[in-house]
């Protein structure tokens, strides 16, 4: 996109043009309201994705299990055009009316009615329990543990939310895992844990949303379970 594109065509006939649409699809209701209390606010969302020209309008539209699609205009803000440290590249963009005056009762009765979040954790022993205790500080959730890939496959063709795999000690199956979260529909986000570099250049191929060290520290694993809740899976088109 060269252009910027502008709220009304220019042509003699002055018909409005529409803003670009943005789908952003959450997969459970409680990754939408993770990233409710991180990058999407009343005012506005920050979208991971090549960024569009500031000043840019823009429709967006929220699809929100349980409550349905929530749809609110904006405009580009401001843009991060290359990843920085831990900072991802995209746009932050400010909505012309906020959320709450549009859908607050909608956001509230989501808010009310939240049980809690499902993550699967694998690893060893002491892994599973330390990862999990973390997990369950870190946010409202239960956590489902793995021991072996069957296992996992099975827990994954329920509701899981999140997985948190340690390959330093789940090894191979850890790996299979990886694999049948990623192949779901819609895939689930996985959090890699490890510090071997091989391990930790697979998960990228993979398209892990998150990789740690190992063991992480209870601030670090925060850091990736909001980061990879709060990641939306973007589909952006003209109207």
């Amino acid at each position: 996109m060269t252009d910027r594109p502008r709220a009304r065509d220019s042509s003699p006939r002055g018909y409005p043009r529409a803003p670009l649409q943005i789908a952003v699809s959450y997969r459970t209701s409680g990754a939408f309201l993770v990233a409710y209390s991180t990058n999407l606010s009343k005012g506005g969302i920050f979208i991971e994705a090549n960024p569009l020209p500031v000043g840019t309008e823009v429709q967006i539209e929220l699809a929100v299990p349980e409550v349905g699609r929530l749809s609110v205009r904006g405009q580009v803000a401001w843009t991060r055009h290359t990843n920085a440290g831990d900072l991802p590249a995209g746009m932050g963009i400010k909505f012309s009316r906020t959320l709450d005056e549009s859908y607050g009762e909608a956001i509230d009765q989501l808010v009310r009615t939240f049980e809690g979040l499902e993550i699967m954790v694998m690893g060893s022993i002491d892994r599973r329990a330390m990862i999990g205790r973390y997990a369950a500080s870190i946010l409202a959730c239960d956590t489902v543990e793995a021991d072996r890939a069957n296992v996992a496959r099975a827990l994954l063709e329920e509701r899981v939310d999140l997985a948190l795999i340690d390959l330093d000690t789940a090894g191979p199956d850890g790996m299979e895992a990886i694999q049948a979260a990623r192949s779901s529909v819609p895939p689930t986000p996985v959090i890699a844990i490890t510090d071997d570099p091989d391990a930790r250049d697979w998960a990228k191929r993979q398209g892990v949303d998150v990789i740690v060290r190992a063991p992480p520290t209870f601030s670090e694993l925060q850091k990736a379970v909001i980061a990879a809740l709060s990641r939306a899976a973007l589909s952006p088109t003209r109207k």
